[in-house]
């Protein structure tokens, strides 16, 4: 009895899937330039929020949105916030995206309710804890590029809250208040990031710097530190539009 050979069948892959209409926004998203966004949906809608550093850009986002959900309007909620600024938010951006700060639990606004500073005007922040006690960082990105430092300063060597509570900071008194700066005037950031202890960024900072390398170094020193998971280091970002008037 002679034995026959088999033929060999070839495996099969199993069909690639799709990637959702959303996933691949928001994958299409990240390849923006100096932008940072955010896409969700709700009720079959394209949901973007966040910030372009151009006109162009936003048409690109919208072109983007379009194409993926074809059958409904985009809704952009996005600011306009051109180089260098755009980076820094960028920079901000990939932390949360790395899991090195959360954006929950921790509020930052204006005392005044609004998002405008005129030039003299008081900068009065009210801050809001997460659950657990935290010390902050509290820093001023203007749109040339530079961040200065609010806290800690000189003026406040040391700023912390306890679980859940509010604190208001600006108003230091002895000509150490926070004063909006004059020109140039356009969309500027102000965030504030609680750790559940104080971070340590090496040398002391100088008031002002290059806002790229401070970020660098708060980048590290957050990847350091190791809160527990009901701890967690948290960030909160406020624009602001500056004005002369």
């Amino acid at each position: 009895m002679t034995s026959r050979e088999i033929p060999s069948v070839p495996a099969t892959r199993p069909p690639a899937t799709a990637k959702a209409p959303l996933d691949e926004l928001n994958q299409a998203l990240k390849q923006i330039d100096c932008a940072s966004l955010n896409a969700r949906a709700t009720g079959g809608a394209a949901v973007i929020s966040g910030t372009v550093p151009s006109e162009d850009q936003r048409a690109k986002v919208m072109q983007v949105a379009a194409r993926l959900f074809p059958d409904s309007r985009p809704e952009l909620n996005l600011e306009i916030v051109p180089p260098p600024l755009c980076q820094v938010l960028a920079e901000l951006h990939s932390m949360r995206a790395a899991g090195l700060v959360t954006d929950s639990g921790l509020t930052l606004r204006l005392t005044n309710g609004g998002t405008r500073l005129r030039q003299g005007e008081l900068i009065e922040l009210a801050i809001q804890a997460p659950p657990h006690a935290v010390q902050l960082r509290i820093d001023y990105f203007s749109m040339d590029g530079q961040v200065l430092h609010l806290a800690p300063s000189t003026e406040l060597p040391a700023a912390q809250l306890a679980a859940g509570t509010t604190g208001v900071f600006g108003r230091n008194g002895r000509g150490r208040d926070w004063i909006a700066g004059g020109a140039p005037f356009g969309t500027e950031v102000i965030a504030a990031f609680a750790t559940p202890t104080a971070l340590s960024l090496g040398a002391p900072r100088p008031p002002a710097e290059k806002a790229l390398d401070y970020l660098r170094d708060l980048k590290r020193a957050l990847g350091r530190a190791n809160p527990g998971s009901a701890t967690s280091n948290a960030m909160a970002l406020l624009l602001v539009r500056t004005s002369a008037h």
